[in-house]
């Protein structure tokens, strides 16, 4: 069975609330309970309208449910986007870098088990590059971008 997908927006809202302790059981019950406030003051942040998550009460539910308890894989990804998942997600800044094929993301460094997320996550468009050999056992330096 494939990933359910989500938008980036959704995407990022759903790890927003998870990295400010929020659990996917406590964030469905939120959402089912119609309780839009209480998740943008959770939250913590005012970069999204977390009550544009209440929509999925109406439509799309069941597959939205799914993937907060199960896992999802974003439909499609900006750089921008990615960079704001992975310092959300893991609390690792990284910078936006630029070469004659296109900018990318270099030098990321993520332990095997944020790598193996992060690839589940992530529109299949982009690709994840060890760019420098393991220094430490267990962490990978990676380059993220489109493929040439």
């Amino acid at each position: 069975m494939s990933a359910v997908k989500l938008s980036q927006h959704d995407a990022l809202m759903v790890e927003c609330l998870r990295a400010r302790g929020i659990s996917s059981q406590a964030l469905l019950d939120l959402l089912k309970d119609g309780k839009g406030d209480e998740l943008q003051a959770a939250a913590g942040t005012d970069d999204f309208d977390f009550k544009e998550l209440l929509a999925f009460r109406e439509n799309g539910w069941e597959l939205f449910e799914q993937a907060v308890l199960n896992g999802y894989e974003i439909k499609f990804n900006t750089l921008n986007g990615i960079r704001y998942l992975v310092r959300v997600k893991y609390g690792k800044e990284i910078e936006r870098k630029s070469r004659p094929e296109g900018d990318y993301l270099d030098d990321v460094e993520l332990s095997t088990k944020e790598l193996e997320e992060l690839r589940a996550v992530l529109s299949k468009f982009w690709t994840l590059t060890e760019v420098k050999p393991h220094e430490v056992e267990g962490l990978h330096h990676i380059r993220i971008a489109l493929p040439q």
